[in-house]
């Protein structure tokens, strides 16, 4: 997981590279915090998940790693419009909010040498 400010994030499971932008700010007041928001958003994803004994591996499905890349990217976005590093932090039902429904991300193969976008 590599966070990259106001131009996005990429994450990458060796398989697959994916890369997203940004939801758009009401406005910047203090950054603050944000890429600690970010992750505790994308972690916060994972965590939530039981895993299975012999089957961790389950939970980093495609799915869940582009759940976690919107519900970090959310959450960093919303904590840059306040001052301070927690006042922004989102609960589970701000997330539902149709402002944190569309982030674009792109999916590249790593697997192969054409870098093959899904």
């Amino acid at each position: 997981v590599m966070t990259k400010g106001p131009k996005g994030v990429s994450v990458s499971d060796g398989k697959i590279l994916w890369q997203a932008g940004v939801y758009k700010e009401k406005k910047v007041v203090d950054r603050t915090g944000a890429g600690d928001a970010f992750a505790s958003g994308f972690v916060s994803v994972f965590a939530s998940e039981k895993i299975k004994k012999d089957n961790y591996r389950s939970i980093f499905e495609e799915e869940k790693i582009e759940e976690a890349i919107k519900v970090g990217s959310a959450n960093g976005t919303s904590v840059v419009e306040y001052v301070g590093a927690k006042t922004g932090i989102l609960t589970k039902k701000q997330l539902q909010e149709k402002r944190w429904k569309n982030l674009p991300i792109k999916k590249f193969s790593l697997t192969n040498n054409k870098n093959k976008l899904y």
